[in-house]
């Protein structure tokens, strides 16, 4: 793909090389008007380009700005926030989530949530249920298993992320004792987030 900088600056160049011929090419003639306003209306779009590489590069450093504004918020979240796939492959997961799953965020990446589970039948269940509800919000209780600890009951709450197809949000709290038989809910249809949520 060509960068649009170095497309701007080679066609400025090639117009006035253009510009330059055409007036030598001209000297003792009368003047060509065609040439005359084929050259300016290259001028006007060279400058249109220049103008939309300023655009691009403004609006490239904007995204950058928010995906590192929604990275800290995602990494400074109290509950534990899990981004899968919809296969529950893990693609990114905060400090929280990490003490939670006692495991490095590190180490998340790529394994599946499914494997954190004591019943993986209902989980995989559940998983079906995000498959049939896509646009979304499912909650439910679930009992899973840190590493090297005991299986705890665990609130879950999942919503899909707009901007990426096939991702989805998970948080996961502690259940409380009065809360500690498994659930599944479908809440209501979740509107359209501007989540970009890199992994």
């Amino acid at each position: 793909m060509i960068d649009p900088t170095d497309a701007a600056s080679g066609w400025a160049k090639r117009v006035a090389a253009l510009r330059a011929q055409a007036a030598r090419r001209s000297r003792g003639a009368s003047p060509n008007d065609l040439t005359d306003e084929a050259l300016s209306l290259c001028d006007a779009l060279v400058r249109d380009l220049a103008g939309a590489q300023l655009t691009r590069d403004q609006l490239r450093g904007d995204l950058r700005a928010a995906d590192a504004a929604w990275d800290q918020l995602f990494e400074m979240m109290p509950s534990a926030a899990v981004l899968t796939d919809s296969a529950s492959a893990i693609l990114n997961a905060n400090r929280a989530a990490s003490a939670l799953l006692n495991v490095s965020a590190t180490h998340l990446k790529g394994r599946e949530l499914l494997v954190f589970s004591q019943d993986r039948a209902t989980f995989r269940a559940l998983l079906q249920e995000l498959e049939r509800n896509r646009g979304t919000e499912l909650r439910a209780r679930l009992m899973l298993r840190p590493r090297e600890r005991k299986p705890a009951m665990m609130q879950l709450h999942v919503r899909p992320l707009a901007a990426r197809d096939n991702a989805w949000m998970w948080i996961v709290t502690p259940a409380t004792a009065a809360d500690a038989t498994p659930s599944l809910e479908i809440a209501s249809t979740v509107p359209d987030q501007p989540y970009s949520a890199t992994g």
